[in-house]
């Protein structure tokens, strides 16, 4: 969203902007600093989900007149929890510096579960852990609940409450955070070759329905995740974690603004169509670092196959053709289509009109036909009956 889509009426009575750079692809944050400071608006660029993209040449959390970042387990960059606040304003981040001193050190054994957890969570993003440990469970998930259980489990909860600063990183994760960088940033480069080629395959395939994520002119993208937009998202889910593919809804559910806090305010937003459309449709496909071109050039056949599923076996229409490989699923076990008895009204009538039509209507008591039997008939002899398959 650019300043291009904001009007001079949704600048009025604005004093802070938060521009948000989501799933490391980067907000056109250079023109709305130009516009806000036009106006004496102080700008926050959240840069937790995009840690080393850029706009330009500048990387992201350098425009703005403050920025936050996450490291937490999820994001491209983490140190086991806790984040970062950067201002431009000295005086600024002095106040932030006091605040943040108060708080209490984070032992460094508490930080143990989530080494742990960590290196689950990359097991899970390798091949052979993904078949493992990550697999069955959405296959069961999804084959008795009807949903996607893993993310389920792992999702995370909206608050809307300040939370108290009671503890701050401790020593040892920032030392983590500093050996981190610079694989942190040769990731980045990995994952935006990984997104580059995913567009290239998604425009080569030219999938009936789907959108996907682009990278602007303006700025480098490092795709922490990559979208597609489908609006039978909970379908396309499932069909493609039967096909192998790891396919999430995302952390966010609904849109932000239909939370309790801001829905009773949401007339002053109005009616928001692009955070409705990717709550409703978004979906996000596996972007790990370890990934190889073979397993992205599947991923998007798979995302075909199940498109192709989606709209010609589930939507129940009749025309009904073959999917376009060997790991299509079995024919057999498709639901038959239905038959439209008005197609064909010769041969399928309704009864209503059998009913209502004298000249089909049934006789009650039909006359039986005296039917002259042959009494004192001898069975012919075999032989001597003709060789029909002679003649």
């Amino acid at each position: 969203m650019g300043p291009e889509l904001i009007t001079d009426e949704d600048w009025e009575g604005v004093s802070v902007i938060i521009v948000t750079h989501m799933y490391g692809c980067p907000a056109p944050v250079q023109d709305l600093v130009v516009e806000a400071k036009k106006r004496s608006i102080f700008v926050i660029e959240d840069c937790s989900q995009s840690f080393g993209a850029k706009v330009g040449d500048k990387y992201v959390g350098s425009f703005g007149d403050a920025a936050i970042f996450s490291f937490s387990l999820t994001d491209n960059f983490t140190t086991m929890g806790g984040g970062m606040a950067v201002f431009k304003d000295r005086n600024y981040a002095q106040k932030a510096r006091d605040i943040s001193s108060k708080a209490q050190l984070t032992p460094n054994a508490s930080i143990y579960p989530l080494i742990f957890k960590s290196a689950c969570m990359w097991l899970g993003g390798t091949s052979l852990g993904f078949m493992v440990g990550i697999y069955p469970y959405l296959a069961m998930g999804w084959s008795f609940l009807g949903k996607d259980l893993i993310h389920t489990i792992f999702s995370e909860s909206i608050s809307t409450t300040v939370p108290e600063l009671n503890r701050r990183p401790s020593p040892a994760q920032a030392a983590l955070g500093g050996r981190l960088i610079e694989e942190a940033l040769e990731k980045n480069e990995k994952r935006r070759q990984y997104g580059i080629r995913l567009i290239e395959l998604f425009e080569q395939e030219n999938i009936p329905n789907i959108s996907f994520t682009q990278e602007p002119a303006y700025g480098t993208s490092i795709f922490t995740s990559f979208l597609i937009n489908y609006e039978a998202k909970e379908k396309l889910a499932r069909q493609l974690s039967s096909r192998g593919v790891d396919a999430s809804p995302g952390y966010i559910s609904k849109a932000i603004h239909s939370e309790p806090v801001f829905s009773e305010n949401v007339r002053y937003y109005g009616i928001l169509p692009n955070s409705n459309y990717l709550a409703r449709t978004q979906l996000h496909l596996p972007i790990y670092s370890s990934l190889q071109d073979r397993d992205l050039v599947r991923m998007v056949k798979k995302c075909r196959e199940s498109v192709e599923y989606i709209e010609h076996y589930e939507a129940g229409e009749t025309k009904y053709r073959s999917l376009p490989n060997a790991d299509a699923p079995n024919l057999k076990n498709l639901p038959t289509p239905k038959k439209n008895i008005e197609e064909d009204p010769e041969k399928k009538r309704p009864m209503s009109a059998a009913i209502n039509n004298p000249k089909l209507r049934t006789v009650a008591n039909p006359p039986r036909l005296s039917i002259p039997q042959r009494k004192n008939v001898k069975p012919q002899d075999p032989s001597s009956r003709p060789d029909l398959d002679k003649q």
